[in-house]
């Protein structure tokens, strides 16, 4: 299977339920948050940034399907930490290494690059916005998808250039609410730096 694509799926299981509470409520005032601090000491350290809803926290004490860092709201964090389950009613963030996706040097590219459009078709995935671009001289994709299911799907690879590690971040819009899920793409998944 496609390194890109077992990302993704690790994406949809970890998070496809949105929540309405973003189309609720205001546009929230954005954080800036390094990397380092987001990860908290899960990844090696990149000297990088990403936007975050203003009111999101890092979940500390949670008991996850997965060791990743998490942010979310702090009424979210209390939820998970009651239920051991994910918010299915609340966005959130979470990223941790990319082990099935790499960064090749040589080439300039990320593992199934090339081919990452037809690949998640034939997962019935459909590839919205593809961007690249390097920050702080670190390589950086970002991919925002819809599941055969219609959920948004972003996620955002970084090329740490240690070896041929990433990173990955995925961000849990909305189902349902196209304003957060774009809002969440343009102000948080496009603005590492």
């Amino acid at each position: 299977m496609n390194r890109f694509l077992i990302i993704m799926a690790t994406a949809c299981l970890l998070g496809l339920a949105g929540c309405g509470e973003l189309a609720s409520r205001p546009a929230p005032a954005w954080q800036r948050v390094s990397l380092e601090r987001f990860f908290n000491g899960l990844t090696v350290p990149v000297s990088l940034s990403i936007r975050l809803p203003g009111d999101f926290v890092l979940a500390g004490g949670i008991d996850a399907p997965v060791s990743h860092a998490y942010w979310m709201r702090p009424a979210d964090v209390a939820k998970m930490r009651e239920t051991r389950q994910l918010p299915a009613d609340a966005a959130y963030l979470f990223g941790n290494m990319a082990p099935p996706v790499r960064f090749d040097r040589a080439s300039g590219k990320f593992s199934g690059e090339d081919q990452l459009r037809s690949q998640l078709a034939a997962a019935g995935v459909r590839l919205l916005d593809q961007r690249k671009w390097q920050a702080n001289g670190l390589p950086v994709l970002a991919i925002k998808a819809v599941g055969s299911d219609g959920r948004p799907i972003q996620v955002v690879y970084i090329a740490t250039l240690a070896d041929s590690y990433c990173l990955y971040i995925t961000l849990r819009p909305a189902a349902g609410d196209a304003e957060g899920d774009e809002r969440l793409w343009q102000q948080g998944a496009l603005s590492i730096e």
